[in-house]
């Protein structure tokens, strides 16, 4: 064999190595998650990386209608106005560190309306399968407000923030199974005191239990070293001719 040949099936069966350690690389088992502070956008209100929105009130079909962007906040709100801007609302901290009154990066501020509507992160279900629905609730101001978490119309966790005795986060991992098109909404209210200073922070994450039906690992490269093998002895059947 010439050597223009032999480079030639050099590149061949590297390059059918190569394609094979891909197949198998591709193959590997992988669980999806979402992350509802990581995904928030500020360009659109509506299926934000698939899944998620932000709305005024459980189970509402109405959305948080406007977004204001400094270079500390993206914040999506409502038309209830006041002195102190509009609400419901929820904001991203974007500034790389704490904001006042403790409020971290990893915290989405959440706030109901000043007339008692909450305020509602939802989540649309793009598959049919198990999650786990995982994270916590935080106060952010003093805040005395009541947090829940919402299967459709099923309530699958509740709790109560009150900032002016506890700064402890309450967390919650639930496992739920969901069919396509199902909504989990996390929704922050006024705690039935009024609604001022009610901020609270949610970190929540929603990652599929089982992971993605995808082809047996390794099959791609055992196929690439057969087409290899046969390569290879025809060669040295080629040389014992010789």
């Amino acid at each position: 064999m010439n050597s223009f040949c032999k480079v030639a099936t050099g590149s061949i069966i590297s390059g059918l190595i190569l394609s094979g350690l891909t197949l198998a690389s591709n193959s590997a088992s992988a669980f999806t998650l979402y992350d509802a502070t990581a995904d928030f956008s500020a360009d659109s209100n509506q299926d934000v990386n698939g899944v998620w929105s932000y709305r005024r009130g459980l189970n509402s079909s109405v959305l948080l209608n406007s977004v204001q962007t400094d270079n500390n906040r993206i914040r999506w709100q409502g038309n209830y106005s006041s002195q102190y801007g509009n609400f419901p609302y929820i904001i991203k901290n974007t500034s790389g560190g704490n904001l006042p009154y403790n409020w971290t990066p990893d915290l989405l501020n959440m706030h109901p309306s000043i007339n008692g509507t909450k305020s509602v992160l939802r989540w649309t279900a793009p598959t049919t399968g198990e999650w786990q629905v995982f994270g916590h609730f935080r106060k952010i101001t003093n805040a005395t407000s009541d947090v829940s978490i919402w299967h459709g119309l099923d309530n699958i966790f509740s709790g109560y923030v009150n900032g002016r005795q506890n700064s402890n986060p309450i967390s919650f991992d639930i496992n739920v199974f969901a069919e396509a098109g199902d909504i989990i909404e996390f929704a922050v209210g006024h705690g039935g005191n009024g609604w001022a200073a009610d901020s609270v922070g949610l970190s929540a994450k929603i990652k599929s239990v089982q992971a993605e039906s995808v082809p047996e690992p390794g099959l791609g490269v055992l196929s690439i070293l057969g087409v290899v093998t046969t390569i290879g002895l025809g060669r040295a059947r080629k040389r014992i001719k010789a």
